[in-house]
């Protein structure tokens, strides 16, 4: 697997694009910067309620009515929730610019030239990873211990998630390092990607007609299939948490996903590997006006309505096993 995360604040007009914008646009929210047309695959975000340079307009898709623009070399965002301005940015347009590791390697194997820019504390506090197929845990004291060639003193269990604090390059490679202090070889693990997860304001991105939203929730990301069987190629993988737009199909445990990389084609990922969000009825103590949150436990989701009319959906975590998390109609 390759290990590459790059996360700043840096400028998209510099060198990203070496013609002129053809407008300016301000965004009411946040804006997410995608790969291309259509895509789902995030590549960072706009800050709210500052301008951003446009330089090239094109056509609009099922999710995105006002169009799409492309805002620096390998950046689109859609342009609903946004509207023309004379203000040019200010300085630098801030830009979080996030790389993920490419899901469409299935090795595990790190290469020799690895090398790991991490500064990323505000974004991401803590590391996730599990023990590879074959490999021990192994657990040192320390990084002096560790570089003295000593042996190891613990060994982990397998088949957990365990979460560290850093990384850390020694004499002997890389390591990742627990939260008491204790360090363990960055080759004997599974580090899962960061996660591109946020919730969904429905203003910004609504959901297509015949279509539900959804999360994948496969940590080594969920295959994309050409056809709804197993049997089919894999075209891609949904990353961790990544929010896509999906349809029933007639296969039992499988659902759409349309015009995969704008190719005109539709994908296909099994239910298995989903959240999905389906709308609720308003409960009759509530009215019209009100504000309400319905939670489906079965999916893990939630919505936040006004009277009839959803606004915002996210995932959560309900209550872990052993435990119960009431049903009823609460007031908050």
């Amino acid at each position: 697997m390759s290990l590459h995360v790059n996360i700043f604040i840096g400028a998209i007009l510099s060198s990203a694009h070496a013609e002129e914008p053809i407008e300016y646009r301000i965004a009411h929210s946040s804006k997410r910067i995608y790969s291309h047309v259509g895509s789902r695959n995030l590549k960072g975000i706009l800050t709210r309620h500052q301008s951003f340079a446009v330089f090239e307009h094109f056509e609009s898709t099922a999710s995105c009515s006002e169009g799409w623009a492309q805002v620096h070399q390998q950046g689109f965002v859609c342009l609903n929730g946004t509207e023309e301005t004379n203000t040019p940015p200010t300085g630098e347009t801030e830009f979080l610019d996030f790389i993920p590791p490419d899901p469409l390697e299935t090795g595990y194997e790190l290469p020799a030239d690895l090398s790991l820019e991490i500064d990323a504390s505000p974004f991401m506090p803590s590391i996730h990873a599990r023990i590879l197929d074959g490999s021990r845990g192994r657990l040192w004291a320390s990084v002096e211990d560790y570089e003295a060639g000593n042996p190891p003193n613990w060994r982990l269990k397998e088949d957990r998630d365990y979460r560290f604090v850093d990384i850390l390059e020694t004499k002997r490679g890389l390591v990742l390092e627990r939260p008491n202090g204790k360090i363990t070889p960055v080759e004997e693990w599974f580090v899962y990607p960061v996660s591109q997860f946020s919730g969904r304001a429905l203003d910004v991105e609504p959901i297509p007609n015949g279509e539900f939203a959804a999360w994948a929730i496969d940590k080594e990301g969920a295959p994309i299939y050409e056809e709804p069987t197993e049997d089919s190629d894999v075209l891609a993988y949904a990353s961790f948490q990544e929010a896509l737009n999906v349809y029933e199909t007639t296969s039992e445990n499988w659902y759409g996903i349309r015009d995969i990389f704008g190719s005109h084609e539709d994908g296909f990922i099994m239910a298995d590997h989903l959240r999905v969000w389906e709308s609720a009825s308003r409960p009759k103590a509530v009215a019209d006006d009100q504000i309400w949150f319905d939670v489906d436990l079965s999916q893990q989701t939630l919505g936040m309505f006004r009277g009839d009319s959803p606004l915002f959906l996210t995932l959560i975590s309900s209550a872990r096993e052993g435990y119960k998390t009431p049903t009823g109609l609460f007031a908050i």
